[in-house]
């Protein structure tokens, strides 16, 4: 009532005034008025009907969402994502040049990259382009619920939110970015996840590893599912497509995501942190948690691996392509297919010696399959040199009247087992004490509330803002034993 008592009171003028205007409008013979209303309402769909060709003439893979603000302080506006290039095929990718790769889609570089492979029979051009619609869909959506809630960050009535995400809006971005991902459309990691103080089985699909895991249903929840490596890129590719300024990091078997806000035209993002959404929640860790997680490392190991550093697109196409060798040499069982992966990786990143690891232990295990078919034939470098392969000392073992595990060599290679998983025990263990003194450091927000204003037909939100970490590790294992110790005969 007051609004409206308002309205009428701004809207009282002085007789004279509405005598004037009554006179002009009157003054007007009525065809006259019918005719130019007519014009005008011709005018107007001619307009439109420009509007409606221009956009329609605009190809699928160029269009982009341009996420706008609203136009408070601080508030700025995402920018558009436009991408130059759109290769069709994997070898069109691998055709591109550094530059040309700046301008292509990650999502689209990491579905082409796994078309072939055993898990992605159904990755054709259309599937593809279906699927990248998919994630504009699912980046509107996170655009939406971001502007939906950023009333967070100012409104002092949710001073514990803001405290939450350290009144940062970058870091508010980035949480919603996941959150939204992970609670609202049903993103998750597959359902054959393996804690962090086990061992990683073989992988058995490339859904496991490339996105087309995390897009092979409509409804995400149905989806197979990702893991540390397919998930950050689904947040970089959604992000992306805000204008956010994410980027893929690497550590030891672990791939993570960086927020590099530093030099960005809207001050309220200049923030750099790292992010993690690769399990069940959110977290904000700097690089040192990830020298001790998921596995120990070193800085010298951090170096020769490049890890930790932002990767630039021609870094990522090799990322991609090392998980396309691992799904041919697991899966697919070709090693010679995932040489050339690991050869095209190392070319397009030298600074990374992990390429050349796996290129020397590859190579091995295929000249090991040589030589079992052609025993008694070895290179003159290591006949000259004494060295015995390793298929050469298997051979020698079988014809021993012992069982395996009970010759000098048996015995060794089970002492070294002995060592390492005590070790890797011992690694977990610290690494579950952080995690767990971590969580306990966290004071979980008040009553969190939610706004309940209707919008555009989605289901309510379920944002919660939550601590970084998923579930505290499982009991430890007990030791496996003591070097020297007799070794039980397998099962």
């Amino acid at each position: 009532m007051a609004r409206s008592a308002g309205i009428s009171k701004r809207s009282t003028k002085p007789k004279g005034s509405d005598r004037a205007s009554k006179a002009i409008i009157t003054s007007t013979p009525g065809k006259g008025r019918r005719k130019l209303v007519l014009q005008l309402g011709l005018l107007s769909i001619c307009v439109a009907a420009v509007g409606l060709a221009v956009y329609t003439t605009i190809p699928q893979q160029n269009r982009s969402i341009t996420g706008r603000l609203d136009s408070t302080a601080n508030a700025g506006q995402t920018q558009a994502v436009s991408y130059g290039q759109s290769p069709q095929t994997f070898n069109e990718l691998l055709a591109l040049t550094p530059e040309q790769l700046a301008k292509v889609d990650i999502a689209r570089m990491n579905l082409l990259c796994a078309t072939g492979l055993p898990g992605s029979d159904d990755l054709t051009s259309d599937t593809i382009e279906s699927m990248l619609g998919r994630i504009d869909k699912w980046a509107e959506r996170v655009r939406f619920e971001t502007e939906r809630h950023r009333h967070w960050l100012t409104d002092p009535r949710h001073a514990d939110k803001a405290k939450h995400f350290g009144h940062s809006e970058a870091r508010f971005r980035a949480e919603l970015l996941v959150d939204v991902l992970q609670n609202d459309l049903g993103v998750k990691y597959h359902d054959s996840f393996v804690p962090a103080d086990q061992a990683v089985p073989p992988f058995k699909t490339s859904k496991e590893t490339f996105l087309h895991g995390l897009l092979d249903h409509e409804d995400p929840k149905q989806a197979f599912g990702g893991n540390c490596v397919s998930l950050p890129v689904i947040y970089v590719a959604v992000g992306r497509r805000l204008g956010y300024p994410i980027k893929l990091v690497t550590s030891n078997e672990h791939v993570f995501c960086r927020w590099m806000g530093e030099g960005h035209s809207n001050a309220a993002w200049k923030d750099t942190f790292n992010f993690d959404g690769a399990g069940a929640g959110f977290s904000i860790d700097p690089d040192e948690f990830y020298l001790t997680w998921p596995n120990k490392s070193t800085q010298a190991q951090a170096e020769i691996f490049d890890w930790f550093k932002p990767l630039t697109p021609s870094q990522e196409l090799p990322l991609f392509l090392l998980a396309r060798g691992h799904i041919q040499r697991q899966v697919d069982q070709n090693l010679h297919t995932a040489q050339i992966s690991y050869t095209l990786a190392a070319h397009l990143w030298p600074s990374n010696r992990n390429p050349l690891l796996l290129l020397s232990s590859n190579g091995n295990q295929i000249w090991e399959r040589e030589y079992a078919q052609h025993p008694g034939t070895r290179p003159p470098s290591q006949a000259a040199a004494g060295v015995t392969p390793a298929a050469e000392v298997a051979e020698a073992s079988i014809t021993d009247d012992r069982p395996w595990w009970e010759t000098r060599e048996g015995r060794a290679r089970n002492d070294q087992f002995v060592r390492q998983m005590n070790e890797v025990n011992r690694l977990n263990q610290i690494a579950r004490e952080n995690q767990l003194r971590m969580m306990q450091a966290y004071q979980s927000p008040t009553v969190l509330g939610h706004p309940q204003a209707a919008y555009s037909g989605h289901p309510p939100s379920t944002h919660h803002p939550t601590s970084g970490f998923p579930q505290p590790y499982p009991t430890p294992q007990p030791h496996y034993g003591t070097p020297g110790e007799p070794w039980p005969a397998p099962r």
